[in-house]
Order: structure tokens, then sequence, then C-alpha cells
């Protein structure tokens, strides 16, 4: 409500947010992260991503799926009415000791992912499909070094979008 910087703290997977200003200074913000244990939260951040002066939340949350483990990158903005979600990209994966992951840069009012680097798989190796579009879980795949370009984000129309 205010340009008065609250304060965003994690306790085990429950993200609060205070502040003196916040809420008039009677209300305080909870929200689980969506992760299995405290020690799935592999970061946590504020950055503003969407070039409106504002600090969005930025979390790494790693996920196990059988023997793959990823990791997916969750931005969320707080509004006057709600705090969506405008944007989940998986953005590494290990299975077998092999491992792909992207290089993540939040910087000057944007968000932009690179294909980063490939342990272990190749292009040839690459046992999944490659695909360009989010999942029935709504989270945007991986960038591939092989045929990924680097992807950066732009906010319109209430999500961050490729530019």
């Amino acid at each position: 409500g205010t340009a008065a910087p609250e304060r965003v703290v994690l306790y085990g997977l429950d993200l609060v947010v205070v502040g003196a200003e916040f809420r008039n200074g009677t209300g305080w913000f909870q929200y689980q992260l969506p992760a299995q244990s405290a020690a799935d939260i592999v970061d946590l951040r504020t950055a503003d991503v969407t070039g409106d002066g504002r600090h969005e939340i930025v979390v790494r949350v790693r996920q196990t799926l059988g023997d793959i483990r990823r990791d997916v990158l969750v931005v969320h903005q707080f509004t006057p009415t709600g705090f969506p979600a405008l944007l989940q990209r998986e953005v590494s994966r290990e299975q077998g000791g092999n491992r792909i992951e992207n290089e993540v840069r939040l910087d000057g009012g944007a968000l932009e992912i690179r294909p980063g680097t490939a342990r272990g798989w190749t292009r040839e190796s690459w046992p999944y499909a490659p695909t360009t579009t989010a999942g029935p879980d709504g989270i945007e795949p991986l960038l591939l070094p092989w045929l990924g370009q680097p992807v950066r984000y732009r906010y319109a129309g209430g999500r961050l979008s490729p530019s």
C-alpha cells in the first residue's frame, strides 16, 4: 500500500510478509510454498522482474518425481487483491547422475533464463520428447542446451511472457 519496505521471512515452508505499514500495520501475509519439506526450498529472494520498481518474490523449489529431481522457478507478485504466480518454469533436471541446469538472471526489471549446461546428457541421449509448452501442471519446460535460446521475460497481461 505504501513505499515502506516489508520483510519477507521463511519459516519452514511458510512464507510470511510483515511490515510496519503492511496492511496498515495491523496485518501480515502467509503462504505455504509448494514443496515437500523446507529442505526443498533451494532459493528465495525478491527482485523487480516486471519493471514496475516493486519487487516480486522469486523462489526455486526442488521436486522429486520418482528418480527425477528437478528445480522449478516460481515468481509471485503482490497485488492489492492477491498473490498470483506470474511464472513457473523448470530450471534444472537430474536423473541417474545426468544433469541439466539453466542459468537464471534477475536483472534490471527483467528475468532471463539461459539454456546453461548439461552433464551426462547430450542431444542424442536425452530420453524425453522436446517440448516448448507448459505441461499439465502449468510448469514451462526446461531449456535444453542443444535446442534452447535464452528467453527474456516481460510482464504483460498479468503474466511473465517471453519477449
